[in-house]
């Protein structure tokens, strides 16, 4: 038997679907800051299973969009000033960085998908 052939490629997991869609709903501020996030009501709301859900809060726990505590759940994070900076110069370090190893890799001139 051959290995199945898929002819296009795969789109983003239910996970990173909904992941993307509370992405979008905290950063509007459709969910206000320290807002609890149940994992019954996202899934009962957007048709998904617990552990969709608990996947896609872990996915923007890593972004800092959502913090996880145990025992308590999940809620939108509280960004105050200090760690929007921080978090600003992190950024700032990690592209740097990044433009640092493609020139190294590449040269003065990169290429085109770059």
């Amino acid at each position: 038997m051959s290995p199945r052939r898929r002819d296009r490629d795969p789109g983003p997991t239910q996970a990173a679907a909904l992941a993307e869609a509370l992405r979008a709903s905290i950063l509007s501020a459709e969910i206000p800051l320290d807002a609890p996030l149940r994992e019954e009501q996202l899934a009962a709301r957007y048709g998904a299973s617990r552990h969709t859900v608990r996947a896609a809060l872990q996915s923007l726990a890593a972004e800092r969009l959502v913090s996880i505590a145990p025992y308590r759940g999940a809620r939108v994070a509280n960004l105050d000033d200090d760690a929007v900076e921080a978090l600003q110069e992190l950024r700032g370090a990690l592209e740097s960085e990044a433009v640092r190893l493609v020139t190294a890799r590449c040269g003065a001139s990169w290429p085109e998908d770059v």
